[in-house]
């Protein structure tokens, strides 16, 4: 245990209120300590309250007296001691003082977050002591409760033998010291005699804003408290919001994205963490921001959608839901449709907060795709075919990658001499064992510059040479056909040998298309103004689409059209098999250096997420419409604001 402290025979768990790394601290405290009575920082009106939300778990539930509120909440330390004494059969002592309002503590210095308490022990303790002397004094409030708390706690030890403690981080120290001086002066406040409780259960809203924990994380503490890691746990969310496979031939359900691109927003969550405090965990504010920074705001919703379900069980869902609301102007509390007003235990100070979205507003964006929601088409307007904005993007990048990827030093301009003073390029093995009887080591020499490939061929599809869609054929050979977007970065022609799938035909036409064998390029854009005789339409597309159905419309014809293009220059070629005699023959024709390289060298994911494209029939009014609700969609999810 580094966490737990030890006074005689009182052993304290001084925590953060409702964060797991206490929780799990105060199991293995039972585990080592075996103590003969546990105390815990409640009120004593609250015990038959403890016992019902113990019946609830893991529901998190709470307990109203007028506006004071009692969180119970799975993975808090406090409620964790009480469930294993009650477990155990230990007695349980609610040590807390009964004052009549909550004690308001101001926040003062930024302070180390609960993640370092493990690595540092002790000092994680003292370093918050430090920092909270620096800030304002406690109220009396919390003076009085610490002087109570104390002699509570000098009894119990009169009684038993080993006493458990466990509450707030912040009375620990206080306590020790009036324990060691016998000290159980305190001011004079207002107490409560009795209180009435009104049971309800925290929706995920209300949760969120009292404990700083989402539904996802509870439950998954809950269902294993000794194997719970905090960064484990958000690892496994942020991966589940991602897309799940689809059925053959449907679109992948969910957004889009890989275990790669996840990586990247945690870390960027982290460095937000860092940059507000003493902390290297984010909580959901900052996840989604870098969510929606990364990966997208479709990625965020669905993030959001996952980490706030409602995951009560059947005993937690019999009771009123307490939401936290913000309509209009006003935030705040809400049970059965009104507004209560509930005090909460701390006061937050000045500064700069990120505000989370409402259940609707992430549901939109989790499920919303541009294109559905842009406005009719205008009578008398002339339709366009265009492509997908952000799969735009992506497919220009995409060909550059495996175009970059492909370039290399040219093997023919690379020299070897034999080692006379230095290694020069390191030693050249291969010249080296071909002269072994000379007994001269050979050294390779600087070569040319590496070969720069501007031009490829990507066949996404064919395990032969000779399949049926490299001979022309497909599905339907008669609607077989060349089909990409008129880019003006790049230059691409694919061919298509399958009926497109309709996504929608309202508000605009969207089709998803398939590539199946494609020609790219960086030296002409597909398409150029007028007059367009430079663009790689002109130069490829348009000879491609003249081919005869019943001549040269295969493979070979393809590849003819396209070294043609590309005279004198390097080609690189994807695919899964190794390019034939006729091939290279086509090649050398044209002096292009053909460049063989492997699928498998062009990571699966980025052929999945380029393999297909959404086309788009629309007017000029619905394409300026789409650009809107795109750019909307790539600005910040989460607003900032004074808190």
């Amino acid at each position: 245990m580094r966490i737990a402290e030890r006074a005689g025979n009182l052993l304290g768990v001084p925590s953060c209120h409702f964060d797991p790394i206490f929780a799990r601290e105060a199991r293995r405290a039972v585990t080592a300590f075996h103590p003969t009575a546990v105390a815990v920082e409640l009120r004593p009106s609250a015990e038959d309250e403890v016992d019902w939300a113990l019946s609830c778990w893991p529901s998190p539930v709470a307990s109203l007296s007028g506006p004071m509120l009692f969180p119970f909440v799975p993975g808090d330390s406090i409620l964790e001691a009480c469930r294993l004494a009650r477990g155990a059969r230990w007695p349980l002592y609610l040590v807390d003082l009964e004052v009549s309002a909550g004690a308001r503590r101001e926040r003062g210095l930024s302070l180390p977050g609960p993640e370092f308490a493990p690595r540092v022990g002790r000092l994680f303790r003292e370093a918050h002591d430090a920092l909270a002397a620096l800030g304002p004094a406690p109220p009396d409030e919390d003076l009085a409760r610490e002087a109570h708390m104390a002699r509570r706690l000098s009894e119990l030890l009169a009684a038993h033998q080993r006493v458990l403690w466990v509450g707030g981080l912040a009375h620990w120290t206080a306590l020790v010291r009036r324990l060691e001086a016998g000290d159980f002066a305190a001011p004079s406040v207002p107490i409560s005699r009795a209180r009435r409780f009104r049971r309800v259960r925290l929706a995920p809203s209300a949760l969120l804003r009292l404990s700083g924990r989402v539904p996802y994380l509870v439950a998954h503490y809950a269902s294993g408290p000794d194997r719970y890691e905090e960064t484990a746990a958000v690892r496994r969310m942020a991966l589940g919001a991602l897309r799940r496979p689809a059925r053959s031939g449907q679109p992948a359900d969910g957004p889009a994205g890989t275990a790669i691109d996840v990586a990247r927003a945690l870390l960027y969550a982290r460095n937000l963490a860092a940059s507000r405090g003493l902390s290297e965990r984010p909580d959901l504010g900052e996840l989604l921001t870098a969510a929606s920074a990364t990966i997208g705001n479709r990625y965020a919703g669905a993030l959001y959608m996952l980490a706030m379900r409602d995951l009560a069980f059947r005993k937690g869902r019999q009771h009123p839901a307490l939401t936290f609301e913000v309509i209009g102007k006003r935030q705040g509390f809400r049970l059965d449709g009104r507004w209560v007003t509930v005090e909460p235990f701390l006061v937050q100070g000045p500064g700069i907060t990120i505000s989370i979205p409402s259940p609707d507003e992430a549901e939109r964006r989790r499920g919303d795709t541009p294109y559905r929601h842009v406005p009719p088409g205008k009578a008398g307007e002339t339709r366009i075919w265009v492509s997908y904005p952000p799969e735009e993007e992506q497919y220009e990048a995409f060909v550059r990658y495996v175009l970059g990827r492909a370039t290399v030093g040219d093997p023919a301009e690379a020299r070897s001499a034999p080692f006379v003073s230095g290694l020069r390029d390191g030693v050249d093995v291969r010249a080296t064992l071909r002269h072994w009887k000379d007994g001269t080591v050979y050294v390779h020499e600087g070569g040319a510059e590496p070969l720069r490939v501007t031009n490829g061929i990507i066949d996404f599809i064919s395990a032969r040479e000779d399949s049926r869609i490299l001979r022309g054929g497909g599905d339907g050979k008669d609607k077989a056909g060349w089909v990409d977007p008129s880019y003006e970065g790049i230059g691409s022609a694919s061919r298509e040998a399958s009926e497109p799938a309709v996504l929608q035909d309202e508000p605009c036409h969207v089709t998803l298309r398939r590539r199946d064998f494609s020609m790219i390029s960086l030296d002409a854009p597909t398409w150029l103004p007028a007059p367009d005789t430079k663009s790689f339409y002109a130069r490829v597309i348009t000879p491609l689409l003249a081919l005869p159905r019943s001549g040269d419309d295969h493979l070979y014809g393809w590849l003819d059209v396209m070294f043609a293009f590309c005279e004198r220059k390097p080609v690189v070629y994807y695919s899964r098999y190794v390019p034939g005699p006729r091939i290279h023959a086509i090649a050398r024709a044209h002096r292009v250096r053909l460049l063989h390289r492997l699928l498998a060298a062009i990571p699966r994911p980025l052929l999945e997420r380029n393999g297909r494209f959404r086309f788009l029939h629309l007017t000029r009014s619905q394409w300026d419409a789409l650009h809107e609700r795109v750019r909307e969609g790539k600005r910040a999810w989460l607003a900032t604001g004074e808190a």
